[in-house]
């Protein structure tokens, strides 16, 4: 009996720590971690219509030539360029 209670917890943990990635995976982009555009616009909704006094900032930053950088040294460098990039501004 025992055996069956702590085979169904173990499942049930890894059901739960599933969803956590799977949930994990779908907000956020797979290369830089950060979130996708769409988490990004339903955390954007959700803070806009907000009815507490929260202040929100919102930076826009274009990378000035990024297609060159790729098409010159390829999509890895790229890849690496928005890795250090998002590494800067993504950490809390």
């Amino acid at each position: 009996m025992l055996r069956a209670a702590e085979h169904y917890r173990n499942v049930i943990i890894e059901n739960i720590e599933m969803t956590h990635s799977l949930h994990y995976r779908a907000t956020h982009d797979g290369l830089v971690g950060l979130l996708n555009r769409d988490e990004f616009k339903n955390m954007f909704n959700s803070t806009a219509t907000n009815t507490h006094k929260i202040t929100t900032s919102i930076i826009f930053i274009d990378l000035d030539n990024f297609k060159t950088l790729n098409d010159t040294f390829g999509h890895q460098a790229g890849d690496d360029a928005l890795i250090k990039i998002s590494d800067i501004f993504g950490q809390p």
